[in-house]
């Protein structure tokens, strides 16, 4: 026997000083629970941190759909103002039809006809670009699915 095991010890200081029995005056409340509270308020702040982070992400993706979208409305507002253009031509070229003879109104045909060109190229263009928008929100859905990943480690993936 060593020295040690003779040494008579305090109350409390002995192997099994952390375990705590229902018969104890704190009601069985062991030292290990102040950690899991601690892990419990870790978890709460980094939730929030990571809600904080996602919410980031969101707005990031959601500023480059608006610019996007901007790109793609610009010339279908263009498109517009020109085809607006084209029928009042179209109608100044009726006029002058009407009221003279061919040569006013055929010149008024030609500009009223390169106008609606240039609308319908517009339109399409825009068109176009519109319809390349992803309206959802492909980082941020698979940051979260990463997230939960992360969250549930026993998970099948």
């Amino acid at each position: 026997m060593s020295d040690q095991s003779r040494t008579p010890r305090p109350p409390g200081s002995g192997p099994a000083a952390g375990h705590r029995g229902a018969g104890h005056p704190d009601g069985g409340a062991a030292a290990g629970d102040q950690g899991v509270g601690a892990l419990a308020a870790q978890f709460g702040v980094q939730a929030a941190a990571l809600a904080g982070q996602e919410v980031a992400l969101a707005k990031a993706e959601l500023r480059a759909t608006a610019r996007q979208a901007v790109r793609g409305g610009i010339p279908l507002t263009v498109a517009a103002v020109l085809g607006a253009s084209a029928w009042l031509t179209g109608l100044a070229a009726a006029v002058l039809g009407v009221s003279e003879a061919l040569p006013p109104w055929a010149a008024a045909l030609v500009i009223t006809a390169g106008l609606a060109a240039l609308s319908g190229v517009l339109a399409l263009l825009g068109g176009r670009r519109l319809a390349r928008i992803n309206p959802g929100l492909p980082l941020t859905a698979e940051s979260i699915r990463q997230a939960l990943r992360e969250l549930r480690p026993g998970a099948r993936r």
